[in-house]
């Protein structure tokens, strides 16, 4: 790695002052005999363009032996490093573990990716492994030669947005969570997803690995979704529905899984005739949008995904278990409907939390997005949120609730709020245990890291030096006291 400077003036100071330290002389007389010898040629001055021969003149230099010209170069060279100090990089050698990380982290990692992602006819998932989009144009590298690039840049970042906006969840994101959270997520997302088109397509193919198994996925998918009509559709509970609106929510998916994913305008009405007097016309019309979609000649409603004739062909027996409980949810639902008494008083408060935590759910990916660029204050967290919702108030109380949601992982730590986990396990052990330090010390070293881990988890840490740069980078920041080097949490001073 060089440290580059824009100009020689460093080398330059440092040679006027060499010469100088070693006794140089005898260079001036050389050109004023030069400049005589030519004036005593020719009475006229050359003009501006025509060349002159420069004679060759006797040099005299003299050099002087002993330890005080040395002494003077190198106060000479401390002198120019005080004026524009240059910081002393890490060496690392070719047998060194940081390069032994560098290699395998970063080209043997790359080659096998890619090699993977061939062999299964998909592009490679990794951001560092994404095709580059070079402009052509010459006028375009012209104006950014020029320092007129804006327009340029502008229309680099609508397209950078617009691919983000087509997909979703970027892959980033989804790769700092741990693998349950991220099929959630995509559940989440989507409403109702299929399995092959959406869960498994939008996967990060390290995660597909690292689950091993379609029976694995299907069971993660099982703890936070319901299976209709082949697809999946995220449980009522997980969506912030409770009490009669998960009730009406569970019927309607019961109805839809019967009606393979169709129904009337007619059906519909009656489903929220049966339950006007118990839930809110916002909560039923937001139950409805969450999981159904107008045709476009308007003539009936459909689930926002076809049913899945794959998925119901080869897991039948999944099928017929989950038609059973959709059936047994029904008639516990319309046996909970004849018992209900509840007043409108009840049901616009359970109204009023059940839309205070489905706007919290709402807010929760992005929170995360905002935190993996590192620690953030609540206030710069509101800020960076409301710029996504320019047509309503994101309050303090409401994201206060998203940063303590357990899905989240989110720990404060001087001020500055933390993601606690990164969806890997031995990563996960190392952050832990740093914030525990900061949450008891301002600063920390990195050996005294390591004796926590030690302490905390009965053995060495195994994580290699790069990964444990990596993740220090992530949390905190470098600062030189004195002769060690200790770490400090980002943005932790600006909290004092």
């Amino acid at each position: 790695m060089n440290q580059l400077r824009p100009d020689f003036e460093d080398f330059e100071k440092l040679k006027k002052t060499a010469d100088r330290g070693l006794g140089v002389s005898g260079v001036a007389d050389g050109h004023e005999g030069a400049r005589a010898a030519r004036a005593s040629d020719s009475e006229e001055e050359p003009g501006p363009m025509e060349p002159v021969e420069a004679p060759m003149a006797p040099v005299r230099v003299e050099y002087l032996s002993g330890k005080g010209a040395q002494a003077d170069a190198q106060m000479a060279a401390k002198a120019a490093d005080t004026e524009d100090a240059w910081k002393r990089l890490d060496f690392f050698d070719a047998s060194s573990p940081e390069s032994a990380d560098i290699y395998l982290q970063h080209i043997v990692f790359a080659a096998t990716e890619a090699a993977e992602a061939d062999m299964e006819g998909s592009a490679p998932e990794h951001p560092k492994l994404q095709p580059l989009e070079l402009d052509g144009d010459n006028v375009s590298f012209l104006k950014s030669m020029c320092g007129r690039a804006e327009e340029r840049n502008r229309l680099r970042q609508l397209r950078q947005k617009a691919s983000l906006n087509q997909d979703g969840l970027s892959s980033y994101v989804l790769s700092k969570m741990p693998a349950e959270r991220q099929v959630e997520a995509i559940v989440r997302h989507f409403g109702v997803a299929s399995y092959a088109h959406h869960v498994r397509k939008r996967l990060p193919q390290s995660t597909l690995r690292s689950i091993g198994s379609d029976v694995a996925l299907i069971t993660m998918l099982q703890d936070c979704a319901v299976l209709v009509c082949g697809n999946w559709v995220l449980k009522s509970k997980l969506a912030n529905f409770e009490g009669m609106e998960a009730n009406a929510r569970d019927l309607l998916l019961s109805i839809l899984n019967k009606r393979a994913g169709r129904l009337l305008p007619a059906d519909v009405s009656k489903w929220s005739t049966v339950f006007q007097q118990t839930v809110a016309a916002d909560a039923l019309r937001e139950i409805v949008r969450s999981v159904l979609q107008e045709s476009e000649d308007k003539q009936y409603w459909k689930m926002k995904a076809e049913p899945d004739q794959d998925f119901i062909h080869r897991y039948s027996e999944l099928v017929r278990e989950s038609d059973d409980w959709l059936e047994s949810r029904r008639a516990e639902v319309i046996k909970a409907g004849k018992e209900s008494s509840g007043g409108a008083t009840g049901s616009r408060l359970q109204a009023s939390a059940g839309a205070s935590s489905r706007m919290r759910a709402r807010l929760l990916p992005e929170a995360r997005e905002a935190l993996l660029s590192g620690p953030k204050t609540t206030e710069e967290l509101k800020r960076l949120i409301q710029r996504k919702h320019p047509t309503e108030e994101i309050r303090e109380e409401d994201l206060l609730g998203v940063l303590s949601m357990e899905e989240l992982d989110a720990l404060q730590v001087r001020g500055v709020w933390v993601l606690a986990r990164t969806g890997t396990e031995s990563h996960d052990k190392f952050r832990k245990t740093l914030l525990s330090l900061f949450r008891h010390r301002d600063s920390v070293t990195r050996q005294e890291v390591m004796e926590e881990y030690q302490q905390i988890h009965g053995e060495r840490c195994k994580l290699s030096d790069y990964v444990v740069r990596q993740q220090l980078r992530e949390i905190a920041e470098k600062v030189e006291d004195g002769p060690q080097t200790v770490y400090i949490v980002k943005g932790a001073l600006q909290t004092r």
